[in-house]
């Protein structure tokens, strides 16, 4: 097969968006959030078929087309914060300078 129907067989955004797994991602997602990630996938998928010299690769790349999209989609819209245990007991803020540490602490820190 060569790359030009390649090519044409990267599915046109609206189909896509008529997919059961796509209107589900939007109505829990967001449209602008999930076509933001059909867009960028697809591009990578032009991409890889740009340098994809075996048939077998670029099924793959077709096959795992959506959920490509699917982990975008994660990946966009999962906080980027994450939760930390403050062990010290003192109570830290951000851009206030060093938590005090008492002599004791310092003490058995160092043993």
């Amino acid at each position: 097969m060569d790359k030009n129907s390649w090519f044409r067989r990267i599915p046109k955004v609206d189909v896509l968006l008529e997919t059961k797994e796509v209107t589900e991602w939007i109505r829990d997602d967001g449209r602008p959030v999930v076509m933001e990630a059909i867009r960028e996938e697809t591009a990578a998928l032009r991409k890889k078929l740009e340098t994809c010299e075996k048939e077998e690769e670029a099924e793959k790349a077709f096959q795992s087309l959506l959920a490509k999209i699917r982990k975008r989609i994660l990946d966009m819209t999962s906080p980027q914060v994450k939760q930390v245990i403050n062990g010290t007991g003192v109570i830290l803020h951000t851009n206030l300078g060093r938590a005090p540490i008492a002599p004791e602490q310092a003490r058995r820190i160092s043993e």
